[in-house]
């Protein structure tokens, strides 16, 4: 898979809902750590840390919208390589393998685009049990 053959629209596509899904990461987590501030001053006024405004945007809101920005843009890397092995093999001849491939591309693709990679990740698994 040559990176330079990927179409320009689908580059765009990857950019800016990787960028969506980095905005809303870091949104999560700063309307996280105002709430948990918030909580832990209404339930002790001696409470000894809150997060700093500096402590929420590095520790908390530039990890996760990388977190959520990297697991987008793989989702869209895993799709564009389930499309490129589906062009190269033909239906007939698909062996156990290559459909073990495929399907492990698309469902790791689509739960990377739409968002939803990063929170399966952190609960350690992929399905509900």
């Amino acid at each position: 898979m040559d990176i330079l053959s990927i179409p320009r629209w689908y580059w765009i596509a990857a950019v800016v809902v990787s960028a969506y899904h980095t905005a809303r990461g870091a949104w999560f987590q700063w309307m996280l750590s105002h709430q948990q501030n918030r909580e832990a001053q209404r339930d002790s006024a001696g409470v000894a840390h809150v997060y700093s405004t500096a402590e929420i945007i590095v520790f908390r809101c530039v990890e996760d919208g990388l977190f959520f920005f990297v697991t987008s843009a793989a989702g869209f890397v895993a799709l564009y390589g389930a499309y490129q092995m589906l062009k190269t093999v033909q239906p007939q001849a698909i062996s156990v393998g290559v459909a073990a491939a495929l399907v492990f591309l698309a469902l790791f693709g689509i739960l990377g685009v739409s968002g939803q990679l990063p929170h399966l990740l952190q609960q350690g698994k992929f399905l509900p049990k």
